[in-house]
This record gives structure tokens, sequence and C-alpha cells, in this order.
């Protein structure tokens, strides 16, 4: 009696760690390291896959060859017990026990245990402990599994809007570069053909026209740029080319790309002779700034300030970028950073929502952080700070 209470509280407990088992690899992990625990044996866990069974996990060192996977299957197939210790296929040195539940008509999997010797045959009461291991563990993966699959059901959806969406907010931004680019081509083609010299465009229009399609073209350039980053973070695929930067040139390089579009704004600089080196992506850190000051200059009125600035720490290095636009509500501050969120003074204006959250895959990916916050009398002031030097163990965190 004491014996079967202690097989009766084992079930339980096993019971209580299987329910709070979230994973399906939790799951497994429970029902190898169990079944040593109860029946003082090598365990493995089958599941099927690709229209057979594939080891899921098994106790350390323990290879399944394939006539035991054949006897596996045998059990898979047929919902019954096979191997050592059993009326079919008794010669196998594993004893397979299918997992079954109420509500599946096959087995969600199959789970075989191996014996110390040839000779030893489970005892009536270790049957009772395998079958109650096999029923528990069955249960478990069953919950894990549906779990798992409505979990990569809602992602797929998730994926579907997020393309959906992206191609909606896209599609307008795309057409309005490309359409302007075309409409200068073509005029300036139009005014080559003329025969009459009162066609023709004079220099100055000429020139101003050239201007307006490298703007447009710059943007363009942006929004692919910003594209194929989203991309490369969604994918996990951003891999840094980590060099000492000196950031008063990059910060140069960015403003020269904006010189058309800072001549509405007037631009304050507060950058220290003396900063440091920073080892950062010099590439990815440049489109970090550039979204935050395309994003200064296109919600912030003409006229208006930019201030652009940096601040130099023992271990760290800060750039901030102030304007003077309409601003944030305070619940935006942390929302704005979310992919295709556009704040609520901003629906009509142009853009993809994706800038300031590709700027906080990039700098978190360094190890750094990016906050926005608002000014004292209006608009927005966003700050990011990188590591002077990164280790690599963090930034493979």
């Amino acid at each position: 009696m004491r014996r079967k209470d202690r097989q009766s509280q084992s079930l339980l407990d096993l019971s209580r760690e299987l329910t709070a088992a979230i994973s399906l690899e939790q799951v497994l992990e429970i029902a190898i390291r169990s079944s040593a625990s109860f029946l003082n044996r090598e365990s493995v866990i089958l599941l099927p896959k690709n229209g057979g069974l594939e080891v899921s996990l098994a106790s350390p060192g323990f290879v399944v060859d394939e006539n035991e996977l054949a006897v596996a299957e045998w059990a898979y197939k047929h919902s019954r017990p096979a191997g050592h210790g059993t009326d079919t296929l008794p010669a196998a040195s594993l004893r397979f026990v299918p997992l079954l539940t109420a509500n599946a008509k096959n087995p969600v999997g199959v789970l075989g245990v191996k014996p110390n010797s040839a000779e030893e045959l489970l005892t009536n009461d270790q049957r009772m402990q395998l079958e109650g291991l096999a029923n528990l563990t069955a249960l478990a993966l069953e919950r894990a599994i549906l779990a798992k699959t409505a979990a990569q059901s809602e992602m797929l959806q998730n994926t579907e809007k997020l393309q959906s969406a992206l191609l909606n907010s896209i599609s307008h931004e795309l057409r309005t570069p490309l359409a302007s680019i075309t409409g200068v081509i073509t005029s300036l083609s139009e005014s080559e053909k003329a025969h009459q010299p009162s066609h023709k465009l004079d220099p100055a229009t000429r020139i101003e026209l050239l201007d307006s399609a490298a703007g447009q073209a710059h943007q363009l350039n942006r929004l692919v740029e910003n594209l194929l980053n989203m991309t490369r973070l969604e994918a996990g695929s951003v891999h840094l080319n980590l060099e000492p930067c000196d950031l008063q040139d990059l910060i140069g390089t960015v403003l020269q790309q904006f010189t058309t579009r800072l001549k509405d704004h007037p631009l304050q600089l507060e950058i220290p002779n003396d900063l440091p080196l920073v080892t950062c992506d010099a590439v990815l850190i440049a489109q970090v700034i550039t979204n935050i000051l395309d994003n200064a200059c296109k919600y912030s009125k003409d006229g208006t300030p930019i201030t652009l600035g940096v601040v130099s720490h023992s271990k760290t290095i800060e750039v901030f970028i102030c304007d003077a636009g309409e601003g944030l509500e305070e619940e935006e501050l942390e929302k704005v950073f979310a992919k295709f969120y556009r704040g609520a003074h901003h629906k009509n204006t142009n853009g993809t929502g994706l800038g300031l959250s590709i700027c906080k895959g990039i700098v978190e990916a360094h190890g750094g952080w990016i906050k926005a916050s608002l000014n004292p009398d209006r608009g927005v002031t966003f700050r990011f700070s990188l590591p002077l030097n990164p280790k690599k163990e963090e930034l493979d965190e």
C-alpha cells in the first residue's frame, strides 16, 4: 500500500509539472526525465513528421537505429504497444508505447523505453507507471501541439495583415516620387524635342526640375532602404559591421543629403569637437539619423528650427534631434516606435510608419536605447544612445 501510495503521488506530481509546462520542448524534457526517475531506464519520444516518425528527444547518448524505428512506427500505426516484453516484435531491444488521447484519432507520438539488460522485464507496478506516464505525456503533448499550431496560425494571420498593411502603405509612397520623376523626365524630353525656342525650357527651370527629381529620387531611395532594413530586422538577419566611427563626420555626411530640405528649417548643431570614436555600423546609424531627421522635416512647419546634438558620457554617446512641430500626445511616446504607427496629428502626412520602428531595431541591435520626449514648448525630441565599445556577447543577447 505504501508503494502504491508513492506511485500515485509520483504520477500526481508529474501531472502538476506537465500541466505547468508551456512549450512542447518542456513537455518532452519532463517526460524523458520522469521515465528515468520512475523506471530507471533510458527513453525516447518520437513524434510524427513528414509522413513518418522522428526522434524529438531522447536520454543523453541514446540512439534509435532503423530496426527500432520500424517497431516504433508499427506501434504508432496500430495504436498498440510493441517491442521488448510485448507479444508484437518481442525481439526488439526497446518497448514502444503509443501516446494516445481520447480526442485524437491517431497517437500524438510514441514513447520508447530501454531495459538495462535484455532479460529485464517490467514488473506489474512498472507497467502501470509506464501507462500512467504515457497517458499524462500524451495529454500534455496534445495540448502543447495544439497551442503551437494556434500560435503558428496567429503568426501567419499577423504576417498576412502585415503584408497587406505594408502594400497599402507603400503604394502611395512609391507612386508619388515615381510620378514626379516621370513628370520631370517627360518635361525635359519635350523641351529638347521642341523646334521653337519659345517651347524650350530655360536653364533655371531645367535646374529646378532636376533638383526636384533628385529630391524625389532620394526620397524613393530612403523608402527602399527602410523596406530592406525592416525585412532584415524581421528576419533577424541584421549583421553589424562594427568599426570605430567619427560621429561628427557621419552626421556631416547625412546632412549633405538634406541640403535642400533644411533650407526651410534653420539647423542648430550642438556637437562637441572632442567627441570620442564610437564603435558601430556607420551605415545603419546613418540610417537612424536620416529617419529621425526626415521625420523632423516632415512634421514641422517651414521656418521652425531643428536642433541636432551629441552628448558624450563615460561609456556611451547620446544623439538627440529636437523639432518644433505639432508633437505627440503623452500616451504616443512609446507607440511611435511600433510598425506602421502614425501620430494622431499626422494621419494625412505621407509616410509608411516604418522609420522609427527601424531606428529602434537598429539601435537595440547595437546594445543601445531610443526614446521620445515632449519639449516644454512644442515639438518632440528623439534621443538614442550607443555604447562606445560594445561587447560582442552583449550584442548577441
